[in-house]
């Protein structure tokens, strides 16, 4: 509508202007026509006026006659001068009738010019008049000339707006199509996964009381060690291994417990048998330095996070890159695979973004932003629920389903460093760069217990701490080289495992399963406690 306005403006202005055009020649036409007419009139009515002058001056002769007739009345002197003078009256009487009757002829022509100069005074005014509304027309039309100017640009900015939103709609469409697309899908998985949550709570609950009866296991692996209750205190260094080339990031352990996972400045993973101590896998691809790792539900790949703004999936049967999960747009600081399903995992970066990935098809299935930098992310059993420990010192909890915030919390004064659930689910276990250790409860969102060691203080801000499977104890590595254990329920201190047997580093993150602790430190040394 917008465009048809403007151009029927356009045709509608063309027209007057053609109209207006047509008009001025036409009076220029009449006004040089009528001029001449008019001049001859006013040379004929010169001409008249001069005649009409004649007259009154033969009328003031005859007028001479008539009174010199009278004086030769009164005379009577001859009456053949009188006869000839009554002659020459009759002859002045009918110049005087003719003169009578050219002077009224010329008084009609005249009126007749007097009459014409009207008209060519009205006619003057109206050629005056036309000229002051062709001043307007031309003004009215230099104006809608810049109107026009303007609309064109209006339009053109109008027209680059509509191919923006135009663009911005298909990927608008595209985006809604792909959307419906996984709610299909995750509508589908509703149930596989609801399935699958309680055979891995079953899993869990199998595992956690497999973990206290560990010392009545009969068969072992070769390199085994007879271990303790995975729940116990550890005492000594049962193996020591020098992990990566500098300093380590991060250690993990699948969801079996049989297997452990490093990575470092050194840009490479390591997977060791949690029995042996052995090396099994090497992984190598990250181009910068791998920040964090984490194995999936099945424990057949793992996935590694790091400063080059990605994150890569690696297949441990081949040892390949299976995908390279790009989206995030600075440094990531934390990933966790979903504990309930090996399809699903998020992550965390300097981008202040969470994503979700689809690792079967590898990519970013959705987006959650935060204000403040994420450190930290761990999963629900169940993998419904998010944690989050972020850099203004808040715990905020996420609705994974809902793709949303359902609460925060204000737990530390500074970073958060560490989020970890309790083998209960009923509580998080946080830690910050303030040296203070919190246990959240979750049904309350309220901090329930809060620990502060004389002589702990976190190493980095990605530095992570643990609990021992059954939930009793707590496990956390200090600048100090030390590995301070915790009871849980009292914040007492069990141990501190520092000495020159032990880390000669800072350490920078430890994990407790059923085989034991393990931690690794600055100097990339991996330690399996006993």
């Amino acid at each position: 509508v917008f465009h048809r306005t403007i151009d029927s403006i356009s045709s509608r202005r063309e027209r007057e202007m053609e109209a207006e055009t047509i008009v001025l020649e036409s009076l220029l036409e009449r006004n040089r026509r009528e001029k001449e007419v008019f001049e001859d009139v006013f040379v004929e009515y010169q001409k008249l006026l001069v005649e009409w002058r004649r007259g009154k001056q033969r009328e003031k002769e005859l007028e001479d006659t008539k009174a010199k007739l009278v004086e030769a009345r009164e005379r009577e002197t001859n009456n053949a001068f009188l006869k000839q003078l009554q002659m020459e009256v009759s002859g002045l009487k009918e110049e005087k009738y003719e003169a009578y009757k050219k002077l009224y002829d010329q008084e009609k022509r005249l009126e007749e010019l007097r009459e014409a100069a009207r008209t060519l005074q009205e006619v003057q005014e109206k050629v005056q008049e036309l000229e002051k509304q062709l001043e307007r027309e031309i003004q009215a039309r230099e104006a809608a000339c810049s109107e026009l100017d303007e609309r064109q640009a209006e339009k053109r900015q109008a027209q680059e707006e509509r191919d923006t939103l135009r663009s911005e709609n298909q990927q608008l469409v595209q985006r809604l199509v792909e959307t419906s697309q996984r709610a299909a899908e995750k509508f589908n998985e509703a149930i596989r996964i609801h399935e699958d949550a309680v055979n891995m709570k079953n899993h869990y609950e199998m595992l956690l009381k497999a973990s206290i009866d560990i010392q009545n296991i009969k068969i072992k692996p070769e390199g085994a060690f007879d271990a303790e209750i995975g729940g116990n205190i550890p005492a000594k260094v049962r193996l020591r291994q020098n992990a990566h080339e500098g300093e380590a990031s991060a250690v993990k352990l699948d969801r079996s417990g049989n297997m452990v996972a490093t990575c470092g400045l050194d840009k490479q993973v390591r997977i060791w048998d949690a029995y042996s101590g052995k090396s099994m896998h090497t992984l190598k691809g990250m181009l910068e330095t791998v920040t964090d790792i984490d194995f999936t539900a099945d424990s057949r790949h793992i996935l590694a996070a790091g400063h080059e703004r990605c994150m890569r999936l690696y297949d441990l049967s081949s040892e390949r890159v299976k995908h390279t999960l790009n989206g995030h747009t600075d440094k990531v600081h934390a990933c966790c695979c979903s504990p309930a399903d090996s399809r699903r995992c998020v992550s965390s970066g300097a981008d202040r973004m969470i994503r979700v990935w689809d690792l079967q098809r590898g990519i970013n299935s959705s987006n959650m932003i935060c204000m403040s930098t994420c450190f930290s992310l761990c999963l629900s059993v169940e993998g419904g629920t998010m944690c989050s420990g972020h850099f203004n010192g808040t715990v905020r909890i996420w609705d994974i389903s809902k793709h949303s915030q359902a609460t925060e919390i204000k737990a530390h004064s500074q970073k958060v460093t560490s989020v970890t659930f309790m083998p209960t689910g009923n509580e998080l276990l946080t830690c910050a760069r303030d040296s203070t250790i919190h246990l959240i409860d979750l049904r309350m969102n309220e901090v329930r217990k809060s620990f502060k060691v004389p002589g702990f203080r976190p190493a980095n801000d990605r530095c992570r701490i643990c609990c021992s499977p059954d939930g009793q104890h707590i496990a956390c590595g200090s600048v100090d080289g030390g590995l301070y254990v915790l009871d849980a329920s009292t914040g007492e201190e069990k141990a501190v495992l520092q000495g020159k047997n032990y880390h000669q580093n800072a350490v920078v993150s430890c994990e407790w399963g059923p085989m034991g602790l393990v931690s690794v430190d600055k100097d990339g040394d991996l330690l399996f406690w006993q």
